[in-house]
Protein backbone atom coordinates (compact mmCIF):
# COMPACT_ATOMS: atom_id res chain seq x y z
CA UNK A 1 0.00 0.00 0.00
CA UNK A 2 1.11 3.55 -1.17
CA UNK A 3 -0.68 6.59 0.57
CA UNK A 4 -0.01 9.74 1.94
CA UNK A 5 -2.89 11.20 4.26
CA UNK A 6 -2.36 15.30 5.43
CA UNK A 7 -4.45 17.76 7.07
CA UNK A 8 -7.03 15.98 9.72
CA UNK A 9 -4.42 13.18 10.25
CA UNK A 10 -1.00 12.28 8.84
CA UNK A 11 -0.69 8.73 8.39
CA UNK A 12 1.83 7.93 5.65
CA UNK A 13 2.48 4.55 3.61
CA UNK A 14 5.41 4.38 1.71
CA UNK A 15 5.03 0.83 -0.07
CA UNK A 16 8.49 -0.36 1.33
CA UNK A 17 7.29 -3.29 3.83
CA UNK A 18 5.23 -0.79 6.47
CA UNK A 19 1.74 -1.59 5.93
CA UNK A 20 -0.06 -5.45 5.45
CA UNK A 21 -3.03 -6.99 3.69
CA UNK A 22 -4.66 -8.07 6.75
CA UNK A 23 -7.24 -9.29 5.26
CA UNK A 24 -9.10 -9.91 1.68
CA UNK A 25 -12.28 -10.68 0.08
CA UNK A 26 -13.73 -11.05 -3.35
CA UNK A 27 -17.49 -11.56 -3.96
CA UNK A 28 -18.97 -12.17 -7.39
CA UNK A 29 -17.97 -8.63 -8.13
CA UNK A 30 -16.32 -6.45 -6.23
CA UNK A 31 -12.89 -6.88 -3.72
CA UNK A 32 -12.02 -5.96 -0.44
CA UNK A 33 -9.00 -5.55 1.60
CA UNK A 34 -7.62 -4.34 5.03
CA UNK A 35 -4.11 -2.64 4.86
CA UNK A 36 -2.56 -2.38 8.68
CA UNK A 37 0.37 -0.11 9.13
CA UNK A 38 3.42 -1.52 11.28
CA UNK A 39 3.71 0.36 14.56
CA UNK A 40 -0.08 1.22 15.30
CA UNK A 41 0.29 3.49 12.30
CA UNK A 42 -3.35 3.16 11.27
CA UNK A 43 -5.19 1.10 8.83
CA UNK A 44 -7.04 1.65 5.43
CA UNK A 45 -9.86 -0.06 4.18
CA UNK A 46 -10.70 -0.58 0.43
CA UNK A 47 -14.21 -1.50 -1.19
CA UNK A 48 -14.06 -1.65 -4.98
CA UNK A 49 -17.26 -2.12 -6.78
CA UNK A 50 -18.39 -4.17 -10.19
CA UNK A 51 -14.50 -5.90 -10.67
CA UNK A 52 -15.03 -9.14 -11.72
CA UNK A 53 -12.59 -11.97 -11.49
CA UNK A 54 -9.49 -11.17 -13.95
CA UNK A 55 -10.83 -7.67 -15.20
CA UNK A 56 -9.22 -4.86 -15.63
CA UNK A 57 -10.01 -1.07 -16.34
CA UNK A 58 -10.45 2.05 -15.19
CA UNK A 59 -12.57 4.01 -12.74
CA UNK A 60 -14.77 1.55 -10.07
CA UNK A 61 -16.70 3.43 -7.39
CA UNK A 62 -14.57 2.77 -4.29
CA UNK A 63 -15.26 3.31 -0.49
CA UNK A 64 -12.03 4.37 1.49
CA UNK A 65 -11.81 4.28 5.47
CA UNK A 66 -8.68 5.33 7.10
CA UNK A 67 -7.98 5.13 11.02
CA UNK A 68 -5.13 6.27 12.80
CA UNK A 69 -3.42 5.10 15.32
CA UNK A 70 -5.33 7.24 17.79
CA UNK A 71 -8.34 5.86 17.00
CA UNK A 72 -9.77 8.33 14.95
CA UNK A 73 -11.59 7.72 11.54
CA UNK A 74 -12.63 8.82 8.08
CA UNK A 75 -14.23 7.89 4.98
CA UNK A 76 -15.01 8.43 1.77
CA UNK A 77 -17.70 7.12 -0.84
CA UNK A 78 -16.45 9.34 -3.43
CA UNK A 79 -13.16 7.69 -4.52
CA UNK A 80 -12.21 5.50 -8.16
CA UNK A 81 -9.37 3.04 -8.52
CA UNK A 82 -8.12 1.40 -11.68
CA UNK A 83 -7.49 -2.10 -11.64
CA UNK A 84 -3.69 -2.37 -13.79
CA UNK A 85 -3.13 -6.01 -13.14
CA UNK A 86 -5.19 -9.02 -12.13
CA UNK A 87 -3.33 -11.89 -13.04
CA UNK A 88 -4.07 -16.01 -11.75
CA UNK A 89 -1.38 -16.85 -9.66
CA UNK A 90 -2.52 -20.28 -8.66
CA UNK A 91 -5.33 -22.74 -8.51
CA UNK A 92 -5.88 -24.92 -5.11
CA UNK A 93 -8.69 -27.31 -4.81
CA UNK A 94 -9.89 -27.27 -0.81
CA UNK A 95 -13.40 -28.56 1.70
CA UNK A 96 -14.69 -25.44 0.44
CA UNK A 97 -14.12 -25.92 -3.32
CA UNK A 98 -11.83 -24.37 -5.68
CA UNK A 99 -10.30 -20.88 -4.85
CA UNK A 100 -8.52 -19.06 -7.80
CA UNK A 101 -5.66 -16.49 -6.19
CA UNK A 102 -4.54 -13.69 -8.00
CA UNK A 103 -2.44 -10.74 -7.78
CA UNK A 104 -4.14 -7.58 -8.15
CA UNK A 105 -2.62 -3.93 -8.51
CA UNK A 106 -4.01 -0.84 -8.35
CA UNK A 107 -4.20 3.09 -7.86
CA UNK A 108 -7.12 5.35 -7.07
CA UNK A 109 -7.52 9.11 -6.06
CA UNK A 110 -10.07 10.69 -3.60
CA UNK A 111 -12.36 13.58 -5.60
CA UNK A 112 -12.45 15.08 -2.25
CA UNK A 113 -10.91 15.41 1.28
CA UNK A 114 -12.08 12.02 3.41
CA UNK A 115 -14.46 13.05 5.73
CA UNK A 116 -14.25 12.75 10.04
CA UNK A 117 -16.32 9.94 11.17
CA UNK A 118 -15.05 11.08 14.84
CA UNK A 119 -17.50 13.78 16.25
CA UNK A 120 -15.80 17.31 15.46
CA UNK A 121 -12.34 15.95 13.79
CA UNK A 122 -11.31 17.72 10.46
CA UNK A 123 -11.34 16.27 7.11
CA UNK A 124 -8.17 14.23 5.80
CA UNK A 125 -6.51 14.65 2.49
CA UNK A 126 -5.43 11.67 0.51
CA UNK A 127 -4.50 12.76 -2.35
CA UNK A 128 -4.12 9.06 -4.62
CA UNK A 129 -3.13 5.69 -3.52
CA UNK A 130 -1.62 2.46 -4.57
CA UNK A 131 -1.64 -1.24 -3.62
CA UNK A 132 -0.87 -4.77 -4.69
CA UNK A 133 -2.28 -8.02 -2.56
CA UNK A 134 -3.84 -11.59 -3.49
CA UNK A 135 -7.05 -11.94 -4.10
CA UNK A 136 -8.65 -15.17 -3.86
CA UNK A 137 -11.83 -15.91 -6.33
CA UNK A 138 -14.01 -18.92 -5.08
CA UNK A 139 -15.86 -21.52 -8.02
Amino acid sequence: MRAEVTDGTVVRFTDSNDAACATQHSFSSGLEAVFVGNGAKGAIELVIANVTEGETGGDYPTRLELSNGAGESWKSDDCLTSITEHELLRTEETELGEFRIYRVVGEGRCAEPLGSVTAGGNAAVLDSFAFHAEFTWRG
